[in-house]
């Protein structure tokens, strides 16, 4: 398994900083595997919907939620997401704008209401394809970082 050590950005050292967390605190974090454990890939392969960000070529981050979307892991750190969007969402859009630029940034989360599971990835995009004859959004995502996050503020619920 690939470690990656986790080394925060400033906007993350000032939301720490402004929560009055102890600004050593970074020396005790865990480093983060950049191979997706094979309980993580069942997990998105299961979900509805998955909320993924990017970035556009402008450094603008564009957010959508992914619905239905079909998740296929190739290895423990790239897997394919098959899903159907409109050629109108920013995200689209986003992803439409990067298609040759070399660092394609992507970060998701997936949330399991029912049983308070959630997993979040980070990585870029190594390929990307729009069909605008049936608004299918497919991507190739290399992962860097792969975590469980703790599901303490996450409420079980049914969704309908």
């Amino acid at each position: 398994m690939d470690i990656r050590s986790h080394i925060p950005h400033a906007g993350e050292r000032y939301v720490q900083s402004m929560r009055q967390v102890p600004s050593n605190h970074y020396e005790y974090l865990l480093d983060l595997p950049s191979n997706m454990p094979e309980q993580h890939s069942t997990f998105y392969s299961h979900l509805q919907y998955i909320p993924f960000g990017v970035i556009d070529k402008n450094g603008n981050i564009w957010s959508t939620l992914l619905c239905h979307p079909k998740v296929n892991i190739i290895q423990s750190n790239r897997l394919t997401i098959s899903t159907k969007i409109s050629i109108h969402d920013p995200f689209v859009q986003a992803v439409i704008s990067t298609q040759n630029e070399k660092n394609r940034y992507i970060a998701g989360v997936g949330v399991d209401f029912t049983n308070r599971r959630r997993n979040k990835l980070n990585g870029h995009i190594i390929r990307s394809n729009y069909n605008i004859d049936d608004n299918m959004l497919s991507l190739t995502i290399e992962t860097y970082e792969c975590m469980g996050n703790c599901p303490k503020y996450i409420t079980i619920r049914k969704l309908i």
